[in-house]
């Protein structure tokens, strides 16, 4: 009798869940030490164009005083393949419970596919392996269901991550810009704001974040500026499109997703859900 015949047949796919969640909990404190530790800062610049042109120019600049400590996409990785582990596993259950040990088994991996052609190319392998049911919920779950935004599926961002996990660190930038509306400008007499940019996106030490042309008052005129961005670190969760996520919020979906499997699975296979106790470490 081997390891995985003395228990019950999910377990394995349970305990690959709850690695995942610990694991997502130091990434979440080791982050916010990082950003206790005032990692970026802030620089102001000002210029003035010639006194006939009226101009007065204004610039945040980022200055990155402590980089992305390479522990964080190192904790992105171990939560990302215990994630896609539980998967493997629950299918793997599932044949095993359903057909037997199978001959090919390093073919029983879960699919997830933004294309159903390639989707039933799978199918053609693993699905009479599988109970009906479980091969139906391995279809209802699969991001070519959304059509033009497969790439946005929880799932397919798994997998992509996963699969750049394995050959790099998790794409981690320093950090994400994200505008929160028009910059204030309060004077008096008011004064006219000539342009306005900003960086939305990713960025790094040395970039401009906010960049504002005003017309320069006639007399000495009290100009109080208040910029208004966030700059958060965050996860690239695709490169097809390029999307960036706060790395806060970036794992949050996958992860509820495939608790969400596992339930179902476990429903399907007649299997009570685990004891959280005996998830922990």
């Amino acid at each position: 009798m081997t390891p995985e015949d003395a228990q019950s047949p999910l377990v394995s796919a349970w305990l690959k869940w709850a690695r995942a969640v610990e694991h997502a909990d130091a990434l979440a404190r080791a982050t916010r030490q990082w950003q206790a530790s005032g990692p970026h800062r802030y620089e102001r610049r000002e210029a003035l164009s010639p006194f006939y042109e009226r101009r007065l120019q204004v610039e945040w600049w980022l200055r990155v005083d402590h980089p992305v400590p390479p522990r964080l996409p190192v904790l992105v990785g171990d939560v990302l393949t215990n994630l896609r582990g539980a998967l493997d596993h629950a299918l793997w259950a599932a044949v095993r419970a359903h057909s037997g040990r199978p001959v090919k088994p390093n073919r029983v991996q879960f699919p997830i596919d933004t294309s159903e052609r390639a989707f039933r190319a799978h199918a053609q392998e693993l699905q009479r392996l599988v109970r009906a049911e479980v091969w139906q919920l391995v279809e209802k779950v699969q991001p070519f269901q959304l059509g033009e935004d497969a790439t946005a599926h929880p799932l397919e961002r798994l997998r992509w991550l996963s699969d750049v996990d394995r050959h790099r660190l998790a794409p981690v930038v320093e950090m994400m810009s994200t505008p929160l509306g028009p910059a204030d400008v309060t004077a008096e007499p008011p004064v006219q704001v000539l342009s306005q940019w900003r960086t939305a996106g990713p960025v790094r030490d040395g970039d401009v974040l906010l960049q504002l042309v005003l017309r320069r008052p006639d007399d000495s005129t009290e100009v109080v500026l208040r910029p208004t961005f966030a700059v958060v670190p965050s996860l690239q969760v695709h490169d097809e499109p390029e999307e960036f996520t706060p790395l806060a919020t970036a794992l949050e979906a996958p992860k509820d997703w495939v608790l969400s499997v596992l339930g179902r699975f476990s429903s399907i296979m007649g299997l009570p859900h685990p004891d959280p106790a005996s998830l922990e470490p």
